[in-house]
């Protein structure tokens, strides 16, 4: 038997990843550089930098619960209008769960799991077609993956603004064996809400009491933290966790589409009437990416954080024109040309609000909005084929590197 799509699932931050199509780890990277010296024919040793991988997630969830888990706030108790900004996104922690298997009398627990804490958001896109379910991938990277023998847990407490806040590992936990410079953990990753990576020793401690399901594992972190943040164990267990069916999935809803299309979404540029609404779309896509930047220190075998300077957004809006005035009227648009008797070229453009809003295919309810308040669209070019319709791609460029993501309409 194999390892199937049905017994994987994945976890961020506590929310259970939904309408995930493709999510891991891919391969993880060490840099290997051998080392050599004169009078040797072989090589001496090889030695390996910190390790980094990158998470992928393509997923067919049109709301903005993903979004919200990227930016550490609760989808849950979020409410129309709320806004997402991918920029503000913070470092995140995964885990994935591996059922027993359909064929197995325990088919919903979990009897593997893999950790990847601290992992940064690197760039996100959505694709949108006339025919294709609507997609959002997602690429976070990071630099440590634990393969456990147990079920990875998650453990949370609200800061206290006190020095040597406490939080209790909820499971009986197995002894992590890390590093040999760190010795025995329990904790596989600790970090605070906000962003700080927390470092064994230097920000936390442990202690454990008892042997077996009597045991008690406490995480003590030394310096206080505030009311308004949270602290985030990752860690793995001997208790079995469980994922059933009808408890765990959220099943196709208004709130919660299996999927949208392009019937769903509708596109608009330089307002939100009517009469802004772009007609003979085809495809959209939308990027939103950076260039991560590493920090590291001495004596420390993981990256202490990562972040970044501007976003930068781009993506294309393919249209099929009905003819060459839907054609030509689209492109004035877009350059800021008001009268149908100027003729527009290359280096004519303005910038113009564009928005995309995805609808419930239940019930037309707006599911999320994604604005561009300052996209710059380039005069497109074009080729004729034999046989085909003609296709006209128009490219645009977000010239602050702003993308807004809302839960619902825009308010």
């Amino acid at each position: 038997m194999a390892i199937k799509g049905g017994d994987l699932l994945h976890v961020g931050d506590r929310v259970l990843i939904e309408r995930a199509q493709t999510a891991g780890p891919g391969q993880v990277t060490l840099s290997p550089e051998k080392v050599y010296e004169l009078g040797n024919y072989q090589s001496v040793a090889t030695l390996y930098d910190t390790p980094y991988l990158s998470f992928t997630l393509d997923s067919l969830d049109a709301s903005a619960a993903l979004e919200a888990w990227l930016c550490a706030k609760d989808f849950a108790t979020s409410t129309d209008g709320d806004l997402f900004d991918l920029a503000k996104s913070y470092p995140t922690d995964v885990i994935s769960q591996f059922k027993a298997g359909r064929l197995s009398a325990t088919q919903y627990d979990v009897v593997g799991s893999v950790a990847l804490p601290y992992l940064t958001l690197e760039s996100v896109s959505y694709k949108f077609g006339l025919k294709d379910k609507a997609t959002q991938s997602v690429s976070l990277k990071g630099d440590s993956i634990y393969y456990n023998p147990g079920s990875a847990f998650m453990e949370t407490a609200a800061g206290t603004n006190t020095a040597n806040q406490t939080v209790t590992l909820t499971h009986a936990a197995y002894p992590y064996k890390g590093a040999v410079i760190d010795g025995t953990k329990y904790a596989l990753a600790v970090k605070l809400r906000s962003g700080k990576r927390l470092a064994f020793g230097t920000d936390y401690t442990e202690a454990a009491t008892g042997t077996g399901d009597a045991k008690s594992v406490t995480i003590t972190i030394l310096d206080a933290v505030a009311t308004t943040d949270f602290v985030d164990v990752i860690y793995n267990s001997d208790t079995v966790a469980q994922y059933t069916q009808d408890t765990t999935h959220t099943k196709d809803s208004v709130v919660k589409p299996a999927a949208i299309r392009g019937r769903d979404i509708e596109v608009y540029l330089g307002g939100m009437s009517l009469a802004d609404r772009w007609t003979s779309v085809q495809s959209v896509q939308v990027d939103w990416k950076v260039t991560l930047d590493k920090d590291e220190e001495f004596g420390n075998t993981q990256l202490v954080s990562q972040d970044f300077d501007v976003p930068d957004v781009s993506g294309n809006i393919v249209i099929k024109p009905r003819d060459y005035t839907d054609l030509y009227t689209k492109i004035r648009q877009t350059a800021g040309v008001a009268s149908a008797t100027e003729t527009v070229g290359a280096l004519t453009t303005v910038v113009l609000p564009l928005t995309i809003v995805l609808h419930s295919p239940i019930d037309g309810s707006v599911l999320k909005t994604l604005e561009i308040p300052d996209a710059r669209i380039n005069v497109p070019g074009y080729s004729g084929q034999v046989q085909q319709k003609l296709s006209v791609t128009f490219s645009f460029n977000s010239d602050t590197g702003v993308l807004n993501v809302f839960k619902g309409a825009k308010s």
